[in-house]
């Protein structure tokens, strides 16, 4: 395995003397699916950008909406615009939500939602069902709209194309109650083109995942993403790990500096931490499997 290596590095830390393998994607393709050790970030990661009354908004934990306030604490992003916050950012994905159109409170944040569809490489937008479209031109754009459980009404089988996000709070379907891997099992027969499942009650905590990940992973065949409670980059793996190959939505850990900034991460493949002994002294080495060989910014 050692000669498909492009570059052995050696940096300086705070905490001392690492070795870090940087693996460029040409050689991990061949190698990287025989290596069981290695975590794999396969995916996609979605930056989920809620605005309400033109401004990206962030709140209390557990998704209390009425808690919501313009995101402009902290020195994070210039403001609280969303174009000038996703620019920011750097996603290169996103799920954009216009919560006013959720809510129904008939503020128009249309514009404010197109400025950051045309910054992000691929965006699912909710704008609640009563904007639901699929077009070509939005297709071509990587737009791709949203219809949610909590939005769709009782018969989402009207809906095609898109994205259908699954709403739980305490671990159940919102609104209906349903366990989720029941309603994903009757998702199966639906036509979305990918589900998005975004556990509300943990919006925002950084809690970690949930112990049924894998349930919900098992029950539905198509292709899944999650959000709700990731913490760090290492949540993000596991998401990975349970083959939700679609990705995961992160918020609350990127404005805590939990997950890497996300041009970062978006280009991390696989990463692997190894401890061992070597002539008494305690090492330790970073393997990670990077897109291209221009990835100079990645931070231990």
């Amino acid at each position: 395995m050692l000669s498909t290596l492009r570059a052995i590095e050696d940096r300086r830390t705070g905490r001392g003397r690492i070795n870090i393998l940087l693996i460029y994607l040409e050689q991990a393709q061949v190698f990287a699916p025989r290596a069981p050790f290695f975590i794999r970030i396969f995916m996609d990661i979605l930056l989920a950008i809620d605005i309400m009354g033109e401004f990206v908004v962030q709140g209390g934990q557990s998704g209390n909406r009425e808690s919501y306030r313009p995101l402009d604490w902290g020195g994070l992003v210039p403001d609280a615009a969303p174009a000038a916050y996703t620019a920011a950012m750097k996603p290169l994905y996103g799920y954009v939500a216009d919560l006013d159109a959720i809510e129904q409170t008939g503020h128009d944040n249309e514009e404010n939602v197109r400025d950051c569809c045309r910054i992000l490489k691929k965006s699912y937008v909710n704008r609640g069902h009563r904007a639901y479209t699929v077009s070509e031109e939005d297709r071509q754009a990587g737009v791709f709209p949203v219809i949610s459980t909590e939005t769709g009404g009782r018969d989402l089988t009207a809906y095609h194309g898109g994205a259908l996000t699954v709403d739980l709070k305490a671990d159940r379907i919102y609104p209906t109650g349903e366990s989720p891997a029941a309603f994903l099992k009757i998702a199966n027969t639906w036509d979305y083109d990918v589900c998005i499942v975004i556990n509300l009650g943990s919006v925002g905590t950084e809690r970690g995942l949930p112990t049924y990940l894998a349930d919900m992973r098992s029950a539905y065949e198509g292709t899944l993403f999650y959000g709700g409670g990731l913490a760090s980059d290492a949540d993000c793996a596991r998401v990975s790990e349970e083959d939700y190959d679609g990705g995961a939505l992160v918020t609350t850990a990127v404005h805590h500096g939990a997950i890497p900034p996300l041009d970062t991460l978006q280009r991390v493949i696989t990463h692997k931490i190894l401890n061992y002994s070597q002539g008494g002294k305690e090492m330790r080495t970073y393997i990670v499997i990077i897109r291209n060989d221009q990835f100079s910014t990645l931070m231990f």
